[in-house]
């Protein structure tokens, strides 16, 4: 089973269970053991409640009692949503058809939750908090990136093995450390940390989509049926003002500002500058009020701040005019601002200054850049490549609020040539030549990148193209929930689509 359909069986029981989870204030207290003001008495009567943990059947729940092996995989099993395996020949030596754990055990082990390298499972064995660690990483699909994670630092010193998975389970708030130095990884879990943890991932997960979608008009008049076909975007930024050293050209169309407000969106202004057009900072203010009086002419109520490649000579610009417009704007107005992500592989941009920027915006519109690999002689670019994802968005709730959040997805192509010499940059391809594309080539999906690539052959060349579907989509949504940021924007709101192999709807909107 892979990781994306894992995931969407798991989804569907976060969905089933929501409604069982709301617990009156001193619930818990139906078992003897646990103290209504205990730090764990809401999570465990949350847990019971939605029927993935029970007490012990004499009115207690167990409360320090160590949470074993068998015992931990069924109860995750409960909240994912696994469909149950139960294999004629039994995986493990120490796990029989006869035991009551048996599909518990067998089933999280065919959904990659636990390993059958060692030949035995140790059901009765208290699980530690390190393999706690483990199988949530695990069960998620996130292996991968267990394993780039061990090349960050950790400040945790008490780490010798699964250190990457532990990492992960930290960063994504599912476990914490006793302190910032230490994290028991050989600890005993207790029956209340299982609790903690389960209702975590539960809350984390939430129904798998974001709460709310933006988009990017990319240009040019339309009747904004484009806008409609595939959900409600609770904002959208039509072309304004593109900026550039030479000069600054008006973009503006008033029938595409009416389209979006038809649609129930609210128009953002899209100004877009050359970062060597910024003005200094101390022309910031005079700036920021041309600009809004553009936005207000325009009939907008809001503004896309939008400038790429910005390095440090242009940082104090930069801020300087997200901070102006946002003191200019009038109540009810909105401020999105774009900014380059963090990088793992490669040099961060340095012209951000992403704690005042999310300050300023009300959402920050995280950009996250692809890398260039060959394979084999064989081009690898997904767009919003999962573990940049992941890195970028750690270190940025590290300083902006997760609310203000927005991860950027790209809703073009990534097209490659290859006309006998081998593989050459395509450009960006739109999504309407994406899809004829599509139609008469073999597509697939990369398990490793998260991400669907499709090839085409037309007289005598080869056309490769990397780009998200729904289950691409639906991966950066997850990651990005888990982290607490609940909204994306679209790179371009005209190339959402609902059909073909090319549809991100059903990642996006219920």
């Amino acid at each position: 089973m892979t990781g994306t359909f894992r995931r969407a069986a798991a989804l569907a029981v976060v969905l089933a269970l929501s409604a069982l989870l709301t617990v009156p204030a001193g619930a818990a207290t139906r078992f003897s053991d646990v103290p209504a003001d205990h730090w764990a008495a809401q999570s465990i009567a949350r847990a019971v409640d939605a029927g993935l943990i029970q007490g012990r059947g004499d009115g207690t729940f167990g409360l320090g009692q160590p949470m074993t092996r068998a015992s931990f995989v069924t109860v995750l099993g409960r909240l994912m949503g696994w469909k149950t395996v139960t294999p004629d020949e039994p995986t493990f030596t120490d796990v029989g058809p006869e035991d009551w754990f048996y599909a518990a055990v067998e089933t999280a082990c065919a959904n990659g939750a636990v390993l059958s390298q060692s030949g035995t499972f140790r059901p009765a064995d208290a699980v530690t908090r390190e393999e706690m660690a483990s199988m949530l990483v695990r069960c998620l699909g996130y292996e991968t990136l267990s394993g780039l994670a061990l090349a960050l630092p950790t400040t945790f010193q008490d780490l010798t093995t699964n250190a990457g998975y532990i990492a992960v389970a930290y960063d994504l708030g599912l476990m914490n450390g006793y302190s910032a130095t230490t994290f028991g990884p050989n600890d005993p879990a207790s029956r209340e940390e299982a609790a903690v943890v389960l209702m975590r991932l539960h809350d984390r997960l939430g129904d798998g989509l974001p709460a709310a979608v933006s988009g990017v008009w990319a240009g040019g008049s339309d009747s904004g049926a484009a806008l409609t076909k595939a959900g409600p975007l609770d904002a959208v930024a039509v072309p304004g003002l593109k900026i550039t050293k030479g000069g600054q050209t008006v973009l503006t169309d008033a029938g595409t500002v009416q389209s979006v407000t038809d649609t129930g969106a609210r128009a953002l202004f899209h100004v877009e500058y050359d970062a060597e057009a910024l003005p200094e900072a101390a022309q910031a203010q005079e700036t920021a009020a041309r600009l809004l009086s553009a936005a207000a002419d325009a009939g907008c109520r809001g503004v896309l701040l939008d400038c790429a490649d910005v390095d440090a000579a242009h940082k104090a610009a930069y801020t300087a005019l997200a901070q102006a417009l946002k003191g200019a704007m009038e109540e009810g107005w909105v401020l999105y601002v774009t900014a380059q992500a963090p990088v793992w592989q490669g040099e961060s941009p340095q012209g951000y200054d992403y704690a005042a920027l999310g300050k300023s915006a009300d959402r920050l519109v995280v950009q996250v850049g692809a890398y260039e690999e060959m394979v084999g002689g064989f081009p690898t670019t997904p767009p919003e490549p999962l573990e940049e994802v992941y890195y970028a968005l750690c270190k940025l709730t590290e300083q902006v609020s997760p609310e203000k959040l927005s991860l950027s997805l790209t809703t073009t192509a990534a097209a490659w040539v290859d006309s006998g010499k081998g593989y050459q940059p395509g450009g960006e391809m739109p999504v309407q030549e994406l899809e004829e594309l599509l139609e008469d080539g073999q597509t697939y999906y990369s398990e490793r990148y998260q991400a669907a690539y499709g090839l085409s052959e037309e007289r005598g060349r080869t056309t490769a193209v990397w780009y998200l579907n729904a289950d691409a989509a639906a991966e950066r949504v997850q990651l990005a929930r888990l982290l607490g940021i609940t909204h994306v924007t679209l790179s371009d709101a005209a190339s959402v689509s609902e059909s073909g192999s090319y549809s991100i709807a059903g990642a996006l909107w219920k």
